[in-house]
């Protein structure tokens, strides 16, 4: 190869895209350089029959071993998913809230917004109505429908069939518009 040699050829290919390489050459000199880039093997001219043959068994064996491998990454990720939906807390259907001497059960489906201020959550319905609670706000997201809210920010969820606009604003910041009963 006149411009590049192949092992130059091998460190410019990006990992992720690299193939199995064997080298077969006459110069017995760049062998460690060769395996110090994963080769599957270096072959000196004159190459033999069982030579060749040894090598392409060598590449079968590693292509075989890198396919059980993703298959046993597949799994694990399987089982992962599988393990965190099983220990995932169930979504909420109503949100049970204390008022006075009661407890209101909020329906989810009624739920405009939830907004940090300080220690408390500020809840806002569709019919304007304005409720306290002490629950963290990460905790009540991991109960709520992923595809029915949204996190606006760090201290803000909207639920998204509520939402009617979003509109930037300076510095980067956008403004959320929901649809309530007095909109």
């Amino acid at each position: 190869m006149p411009e590049v040699d192949g092992l130059s050829v091998v460190r410019r290919l990006r990992k992720s895209r690299m193939p199995l390489v064997a080298f077969v050459t006459a110069d017995d000199e760049d062998a460690v350089r060769a395996f110090e880039l994963n080769a599957v093997d270096y072959l000196l001219k004159p190459v033999s029959r069982a030579r060749l043959q040894e090598t392409l068994n060598r590449a079968r064996a590693q292509l075989e071993l890198s396919d059980w491998r993703a298959q046993e990454a597949d799994r694990a990720q399987a089982a992962a998913a599988e393990y965190e939906a099983a220990t995932r807390p169930p979504q909420l259907e109503r949100i049970p809230i204390r008022r006075h001497d009661e407890i209101v059960l909020l329906p989810v489906k009624e739920v405009a917004s939830v907004v940090a201020v300080g220690e408390l959550r500020r809840i806002i319905t569709a019919h304007n109505e304005t409720y306290t609670l002490a629950y963290r706000l990460k905790d009540l997201a991991a109960r709520l429908d992923a595809k029915r809210f949204v996190r606006l920010s760090r201290g803000a969820l909207a639920n998204v069939e509520m939402l009617s606009r979003v509109g930037s604003m300076s510095g980067g910041a956008y403004l959320a518009t929901l649809t309530t009963a007095s909109s």
